[in-house]
Formats: C-alpha cells, sequence, structure tokens
C-alpha cells in the first residue's frame, strides 16, 4: 500500500543495523530496533516510519554527545555547538540533563575550583567561562564564592615561587614582574597590593648588576663615545633595568652625579 512500509530484511552492521524496506535502506541503532520492534515483514505506517526516523536521529545525536562529553566535562552550549542544527534538541537536553551531563552551574563551580588550584585570579576564571560560553548570571554567581580571603591565600603561595624565581633583580624589577604576572593571571587589584605590601623585599642582584655593567660598558665603549657620554648612556640603560641609582654608581666605581 502506498501509505505503509514494509521490512524487508535486518543485516547486522558493527554497532547498528542494515534495514532494507520498500522504499529504501536505514541504519537503525540496536535501542530504536527494539524499541520499534522491527523485524522482517513487518508493516509500518508511513507516519509511524517518520517518528522512526526521527527517533534514530535523536538517538545518534544523542550517542554523538555522548562521545564528545568522554573527553571531559562541557557546557550546554558546548555541546549543542558540537551537534549543529539538529531536530530534537529539547529531547536530547532533557536526557542529558537527566543524565547529569548539563549542568552549568555545577561545570562553573569545576573550573573555578581547578583555575584556584592553578593559581588563577577571578578575571582569568571569568575569561575561561565566556570561552565555555557559560551565561553571564552563572558566572557572576559562580565568581561570588571566590572571595578576597580566598584569593589572598592563593596569592601568597604564588609569590613564594615568584620571590625565589626573581631574587637576583633588583627590587624595582622583582616588583615590576610580580605585580605584571599577578595581573596576567587575572588577580583583583586589593588582593595583589595587599600581598605586595607584605612581601619583604631582598635586593640580591649585585652580581647581575656587574655583569649587565659589563656588557654596557663593552657596547658603548666600540661606539666610541667619549667617556662622559658613555657613563650616561650605561646608567640610563641600568636604570631602566631597575636597577638603584646609588648601586649603579658604587659598580662603576663613579663619585659624582651626571647631568
Amino acid at each position: 500500500m502506498e501509505n505503509e512500509i514494509t521490512i524487508l530484511s535486518l543485516e547486522k552492521k558493527k554497532t547498528q543495523y542494515l534495514v532494507k524496506t520498500t522504499e529504501g535502506d536505514y541504519l537503525f541503532h540496536e535501542d530504536v530496533i527494539l524499541r520499534y520492534y522491527i523485524f522482517k515483514d513487518k508493516v509500518f505506517p508511513i507516519s509511524e516510519f517518520k517518528k522512526l526516523l526521527l527517533d534514530q536521529d535523536m538517538t545518534t545525536n544523542f550517542q554523538k554527545a555522548i562521545r564528545y562529553l568522554k573527553y571531559g566535562p562541557r557546557s550546554e552550549a558546548e555541546i549543542r555547538e558540537h551537534l549543529g542544527d539538529i531536530q530534537g534538541w529539547v529531547t536530547i537536553k532533557k536526557r542529558l540533563s537527566a543524565l547529569g551531563y548539563i549542568d552549568d552551574e555545577r561545570f562553573a563551580k569545576t573550573m573555578m575550583d581547578y583555575y584556584i588550584r592553578s593559581q588563577k585570579g577571578p578575571a582569568y576564571i571569568r575569561q575561561m567561562l565566556i570561552q565555555k560560553k557559560i551565561g553571564k548570571s552563572i558566572i557572576d554567581q559562580t565568581l561570588q564564592t571566590y572571595t578576597d580571603e580566598i584569593e589572598t591565600d592563593v596569592i601568597r603561595h604564588l609569590l613564594v615561587k615568584e620571590q625565589l624565581l626573581h631574587e637576583k633583580e633588583p627590587i624595582a624589577k622583582q616588583k615590576q614582574l610580580i605585580l605584571s604576572k599577578l595581573i596576567r593571571l587575572g588577580f583583583s587589584s586589593g588582593p595583589i597590593n595587599h600581598c605586595v605590601k607584605e612581601m619583604t623585599f631582598v635586593d640580591n642582584s649585585g652580581p647581575k648588576l656587574k655583569s649587565d655593567y659589563e656588557k654596557l660598558h663593552s657596547k658603548y665603549t666600540k661606539a666610541n663615545l667619549n667617556p662622559n657620554e658613555c657613563n650616561k648612556k650605561i646608567i640610563q640603560a641600568l636604570l631602566i633595568k631597575g636597577y638603584d641609582y646609588q648601586n649603579i654608581r658604587q659598580v662603576m666605581k663613579i663619585d659624582h652625579d651626571f647631568e
């Protein structure tokens, strides 16, 4: 009959079944086969077979989403984008939500906790959540729990490593490098200033100052500058590097100021 489709045969093909009908060949997932009791010689009204095809598409897209999630948690927007323009997204979303795969609030909290352990500030985390296309209200709500106290504690632990890393630099350079790093990692100005004020900076830059001076002296001497002009350029370059003026004069063994 024109309004009916007859199943001619079924054949297992890896993870699906090849179903031959009077209207053509189709691939169906096993759960669709079982749900609609598809077997040889069964006859479907066309209207019901169309529903069956839609169910097959949703099953295919649902399994595609599950495979995508095997590589790590995803936001709702990421899953939706991965699946593309499909029918039945609302149904698929409900199934994924019921299984706990879609929960942007939990996803945002998990991401924030990870980045806090990785010593990142709230501004950095906000950008990461925006990239994951989490809604602004969820981002704001999540970051409210990243308090100044937590942020200050994270910064303090980070500064222990950073201070050791830059201890051979002049104090001005140490502060510049540390402040730049903290800002780049997304920490807030209040906690940054509080923690930096707590720090005790030690100037162990003597050997590096001497080395930098010798390199600059060689450079400007080769430029055929007179001694006075050569010293001015060396001092200017060393000041830019953050060295203390009095320490510069000491290593250069000069006892007068330059205009």
